[in-house]
This record gives structure tokens, C-alpha cells and sequence, in this order.
């Protein structure tokens, strides 16, 4: 199957700029996105690399539209790396995101063998990210509340309670879903309520942050951070019991002191010929 193509991205963190083959059988899908196989074409460090393709699935993907993700990519990350530097821990990583305008589409001879969910249009921006794989999991979701079977993480548990302190209330990530690679949690990009209500249409405001710190019970990272003045005596009470469970677990093995590395690779790399055949012939 042919592969469609996007003209050059966005630059990314590092000021790198690529433009992206992908397969049109997505790979998964989620409430707002289809997901599907790529390889990352350009002169930057990731050229030959696997990355994701999103592409929103109920309504044509605009520039727009594209901004706001980024927007919350841009705002965690500063998140993130504040985090670690206050408390000293390097075990979070969001994945870069780009946005890129589309522009060759791969259309079959015959309409019924289309494999595009959606039509897709060549005046459609889209989404790349780097490829996680297909086996990511959730650790917090929208509402901040932790996945049944899964053992509670307090790493990011207390990241979500961060946000909101170091921001004065203004914001809360959640939303996190990703793997663990290497001994650090490498995560999508996640949900944002904010008071401005200003992060895109997942964005609840003041409701969702309310039901953030309504499931939220703090830990040993996060029990002097601020909490909400509306949510305190929900608050309070699981600060008194503040959880401590599970931090040996949270010390997770292999972990390198600086995980820059997972995002930009050390080794050249640029050379490698991207692994079309192994993705568009699946």
C-alpha cells in the first residue's frame, strides 16, 4: 500500500523540522484521534525514526486546532522539567509534537478498498509525535483518577498535584498515558483543565479541576503543595492520610540521570535509510 506524505513539520524542541510518510490503516484510535505508522523523513537527528500520525477523527484537522495540542505539549514539558529540577526527579518525559500540513494522499482504484476511517483532504493539517508503540497504558485519567488494576504511581500521581501548585491554581495536567522505557515514563500529550479554559475542547475549566482533586489523595512528594480552596476538606482528609506505599516501587531500575536521550538520540543515525517496507507492507 502506497504511503501518503505531509509537506515539512513545525520545528521541534530541538529546532528540527521533518516531514513524515505514514500508512492510511491506522493502528489505533481514541476519542479524539486515529493513530497510524510513520517514518520521519529530514536532515534532523530522528530522520528514519518511527513517529505517530494523528489525525482528528470527527471533524477536518485545522492549523488551529493543531496550535492548541502543541500548546498543552509546550506547557507540560516546561511543567515537567520544573518538576524535576524542584524535586529532583528526571523519571517523566512527554513526547515531541509537531503539527504538519498534508500533502500527498494515497487514494485507491477502488473506493471499497479504502482503509482511511475518515476522508482525508490535502488541505488538513495533521499531528506527529514520537512513536511510543501500541502497548501504552493509562496511569491517571482526565478525571485524576487512577486505572483499577493498575498499582498506583506516585511519581505521576504527585505530577498532577505539581501542576496546579506551580501554577497557582491556575491549571491541572492529567490525562497520562504512556509506557515506561529506559526507567522513565515516557507520556502523550495529556489533558489540561485550566481557569481560562483555554486548552481545547477536553478543556473542563474550574469543573475539571474540581474532579482532578476530588479523585486526587496526595503522597510523600506532594503533601505541602497547595490545594484548591473549593476541595480542601476533601484534601486535607487524604493528606492526613498521606500515602508512602509503593515508593520503592517508584524507584525504578535503570533509570539514566538524564533522559534527554529518549528523545534525542545520542547516535548518528541520519545515515540509516528509513524502514519503509517494514511499515507499509504490514
Amino acid at each position: 500500500m502506497p504511503p501518503s506524505s505531509t509537506l515539512t513539520s513545525s520545528p521541534d524542541q530541538y529546532g528540527f523540522r521533518y516531514w513524515c510518510s505514514f500508512c492510511s490503516k491506522s493502528f489505533a484510535k481514541g476519542k479524539r484521534f486515529y493513530a497510524h505508522h510513520g517514518v520521519l523523513n529530514g536532515n534532523g537527528p530522528k530522520y528514519g525514526l518511527f513517529c505517530t500520525v494523528k489525525i482528528f477523527r470527527y471533524k477536518r484537522g485545522s492549523e488551529r486546532l493543531c496550535d492548541v495540542e502543541i500548546q498543552k505539549s509546550r506547557k507540560v514539558q516546561e511543567l515537567c522539567q520544573s518538576f524535576g529540577i524542584e524535586n529532583g526527579m528526571k523519571k517523566i518525559q512527554f513526547v515531541s509534537l509537531v503539527k504538519a500540513h498534508m500533502d500527498e494522499i494515497w487514494t485507491p482504484i477502488f473506493p471499497c478498498s479504502s482503509s482511511w476511517n475518515r476522508p482525508l483532504f490535502r488541505d488538513e493539517w495533521v499531528l506527529i509525535e514520537d512513536f511510543l508503540g501500541k502497548r501504552f497504558q493509562w496511569f491517571v485519567g482526565s478525571d485524576g483518577s487512577l486505572p483499577k488494576l493498575s498499582r498506583t504511581r506516585q511519581t505521576l500521581n504527585a505530577f498532577v498535584h505539581y501542576s496546579f501548585h506551580c501554577t497557582s491554581g491556575s491549571l491541572v495536567v492529567c490525562g497520562l498515558q504512556g509506557s515506561v522505557t529506559e526507567g522513565c515514563y515516557m507520556l502523550k500529550t495529556p489533558t489540561i483543565h485550566s481557569v481560562s479554559e483555554s486548552y481545547g475542547d477536553t478543556d473542563k475549566g474550574i469543573r475539571g479541576i474540581e474532579e482532578v482533586f476530588h479523585h486526587h489523595k496526595c503522597n510523600y512528594i506532594c503533601k505541602d503543595f497547595i490545594i484548591p480552596e473549593y476541595n480542601r476538606a476533601d484534601a486535607v482528609g487524604s493528606c492526613d492520610d498521606v500515602t508512602s506505599e509503593g515508593a520503592s516501587e517508584e524507584c525504578l531500575v535503570g533509570i539514566d540521570s538524564s533522559c534527554d536521550s529518549l528523545l534525542m538520540p545520542s547516535r548518528p543515525i541520519s545515515a540509516a535509510p528509513p524502514p519503509y517496507m517494514d511499515v507499509f507492507n504490514n
